[in-house]
């Protein structure tokens, strides 16, 4: 089993996901994806519009980013901002 990982994805009206998951996947501008996983190293960066994959408890959840955004990953901790 894969050691979970505290996430949090806000848009400026609420927060639209907060809790641990496994791996989150995020749209990149090529059309691929870009995996996060436990002790990933530190990372600021802009993501594209896109599916953003969430893995927890061993199963998928999909949330739809309209805007694309940017994520934080520093200390284990993965903060998303949203459009």
């Amino acid at each position: 089993m894969s050691k979970s990982i505290p996430c949090k994805i806000l848009s400026p009206e609420k927060t639209l996901f907060e809790g641990d998951v496994e791996q989150i996947k995020l749209p990149l501008q090529d059309g691929g994806n870009f995996a996060v996983l436990n002790d990933h190293a530190p990372l600021l960066g802009q993501f594209a519009n896109g599916e953003m994959i969430l893995s927890c408890d061993g199963q998928e959840k999909k949330l739809i980013s309209q805007n694309g955004g940017i994520a934080k990953i520093l200390d284990n901790t993965i903060t998303i901002l949203v459009k």
